[in-house]
């Protein structure tokens, strides 16, 4: 009797750290995944390898293969021993924190990228606004000099939607500007 006990204890640690090692495999993948993630895809699906490693470090064989569904339970019972699942939980913790500082880089990357963009936008309107107040001199003096009434006002017209756009583009600027503060806030800048 005490020998079937010593030799069910070795195959419950045997099974144990069975299955600590196919949970640690799916937490190493999503680690380098998430270590090497290049664009949200990615970081997602290293997200979504953690969450099947959680699901696996519950006892059972739940959300394992067909195969390992069907024969595992045959062969152990799927529990894993409190030591096993503490060093999995620790190392799952790890590479979910990997993969949040990842994922705040990347972001961050991305929101530095549409500022830089914003700001490009900004300086392109400026420099549109800077030509159009140019246009709108030229087109004063055309009107102080017209020969006719007739002319002066079509050049009032120019004039007009000339300062119109112009109104426009520093409406769009107000709005970047707006849009570039809030994510600086956010990146603390």
């Amino acid at each position: 009797m005490k020998q079937a006990q010593v030799r069910e204890g070795e195959c419950e640690r045997a099974d144990s750290s069975e299955k600590r090692e196919l949970v640690m495999s799916k937490i190493r993948e999503a680690y380098f995944q998430a270590k090497e993630a290049a664009d949200s895809d990615k970081l997602a699906e290293a997200d979504a390898l953690l969450s099947e490693a959680l699901a696996w470090m519950k006892n059972g064989w739940e959300g394992f293969n067909t195969i390992t569904q069907l024969i595992s339970p045959i062969l152990s019972s799927g529990i894993m021993a409190r030591e096993d699942r503490e060093v999995c939980w620790a190392e799952w913790k790890e590479a979910k924190e990997l993969l949040r500082l990842r994922r705040d880089e990347f972001y961050a990357t991305v929101r530095a990228t549409r500022v830089g963009r914003w700001r490009g936008w900004v300086e392109e309107n400026d420099d549109f606004i800077e030509t159009l107040r140019a246009e709108i001199d030229k087109c004063e003096d055309l009107e102080r000099n017209a020969r006719t009434e007739e002319f002066a006002e079509s050049v009032r017209g120019r004039i007009e939607s000339k300062a119109h756009k112009i109104a426009t583009l520093e409406r769009r600027n107000e709005e970047q500007e707006t849009k570039i503060a809030e994510v600086e806030s956010r990146l603390g800048c």
